[in-house]
């Protein structure tokens, strides 16, 4: 994972890319349905988001969120970040309204647990 961040420092993201790949091999074969893996697949998304995957970013973001609830319940603040994520590939595939909907969830989940000046 870190040898991940390190490449995309560098701005070798195809080779960041790998990384982040291998690392999700490994989550899911070593801790399954984990946070830790839900982060794995926010990372890919990430990358798939800079290589100009819009598509496979989504994907892997809806998978993060999917476990994030499973494992880590719909009020956390990992979980927000998730929906955060997902309203940005919304965005960046022209769907405004979902995009809005995510960022809603986000703040609602975010606000329940933080208040509102947090």
């Amino acid at each position: 994972l870190h040898c991940g961040i390190s490449y995309n420092r560098l701005g070798n993201k195809e080779e960041a890319f790998k990384m982040a790949k291998r690392s999700l091999e490994i989550r899911l074969q070593v801790l399954g349905e984990h946070d830790d893996t839900a982060q794995s697949y926010n990372n890919l998304a990430v990358y798939y988001s800079a290589l100009g995957n819009k598509e496979e970013a989504m994907k892997h973001g809806q998978k993060g969120l999917q476990i994030r609830q499973k494992v880590l319940g719909e009020n956390h603040v990992d979980t927000a970040r998730s929906y955060f994520n997902l309203a940005n590939y919304y965005g960046e595939l022209g769907n405004k309204e979902e995009a809005l909907n995510c960022d809603q969830k986000a703040l609602q989940i975010r606000l329940n647990l933080l208040g509102e000046y947090h």
